[in-house]
Order: C-alpha cells, then sequence, then structure tokens
C-alpha cells in the first residue's frame, strides 16, 4: 500500500497545482524531461553546466511557456554556434553553412553505416 501511495500522491498534488493554475503544463514537461536527462550525464563538471541550463529552462517555461522554451533553444544555438574551440568553430560543418562541408559530413556518415 505504501509504494502506490509514494506514486500517487505526487500525481494528485501535481495535478491540483496544475489545476488550479500553480505553473504550466510545459515546465512540467521540461522538469520531466531534463530530470529523466540528468541521468545520462557521466562528468560532474558537465552535469553543473547542464544544471545551471536546466534552471535557466525551467524558469523561461514557467513564465513564457512553450515560447519560452524556443527562446532559450535559440539562445544556446546562438551561444554554440559563436564559441571557437583550438582556432575552428565549435559547430563546424553545420554552423558557418558550407554546402561542400555539408555534403562530405553527410557522405562519411553514409559511408560509415555500409562498413
Amino acid at each position: 500500500m505504501v509504494p502506490q501511495l509514494v506514486l500517487l500522491a505526487p500525481w494528485l498534488l501535481e495535478n491540483q497545482q496544475l489545476k488550479q493554475g500553480l505553473y504550466h503544463h510545459p515546465s512540467v514537461i521540461v522538469v520531466a524531461g531534463t530530470a529523466i536527462a540528468s541521468f545520462t550525464i557521466p562528468s560532474i563538471s558537465l552535469s553543473a553546466t547542464i544544471r545551471l541550463l536546466r534552471f535557466v529552462m525551467i524558469i523561461l517555461a514557467s513564465f513564457l511557456g512553450l515560447y519560452g522554451i524556443m527562446i532559450g533553444l535559440f539562445l544556446l544555438g546562438i551561444h554554440l554556434s559563436s564559441i571557437k574551440s583550438v582556432g575552428m568553430p565549435y559547430l563546424v560543418p553545420f554552423a558557418p553553412y558550407k554546402p561542400t562541408e555539408k555534403l562530405t559530413t553527410m557522405e562519411r556518415s553514409l559511408y560509415k553505416r555500409e562498413i
């Protein structure tokens, strides 16, 4: 009986809080997704960065809903495309778009599948 209550009580509380409008549905989705994704992070230093990004995304989702999630992902994409590592852009074959590099990237991925 106790394990069922442990699973049922938070669901009932969350359902009532959503009905009362204390928080929005997209924020529940973001919190659940980031909680599941946090189990896949291998290193401690990376988990601190992900935790900070998670809190920012949760705050944006709470205040702006789906628009906040999209704004957060857009800002993250802008930041990742502006980073340079060892003198090269971080998203090399994709961020400074060059059709020839995109084709060679696709050819390599298809060639590796055949082998």
